[in-house]
């Protein structure tokens, strides 16, 4: 996966600012909403074969999390959490 930067897939992470402020099924209602409409995110996440969703539960002073997945195995689930690890320091460096 690499993070692409032309004007349109821009627009793709327009919300990611806002993140913080959206519900976790707010999130989940727009990724199957980009998911089934024509829209930029047609050429990454229409019908993507495979897909994983992370979880964090932080209430309490402690970190439950969980993860399920459609169509991967565990180590395609490791590389990509590296992929992502990897994209996401390079945006937090990025002026």
């Amino acid at each position: 996966m690499k993070i692409v930067k032309d004007e349109e897939t821009t627009k793709l992470f327009d919300y990611t600012e806002k993140s913080t402020m959206i519900s976790p099924k707010q999130l989940l209602e727009k990724a199957l909403s980009d998911m089934e409409t024509d829209s930029i995110v047609d050429k990454l996440f229409k019908n993507p074969p495979k897909m994983v969703i992370l979880y964090l539960n932080d209430i309490d002073d402690r970190y439950d999390v969980g993860f399920v997945q459609a169509q991967m195995k565990l180590s395609e689930i490791v590389g990509l959490l590296e992929i992502v690890k990897s994209d996401i320091i390079k945006m937090l460096n990025c002026p």
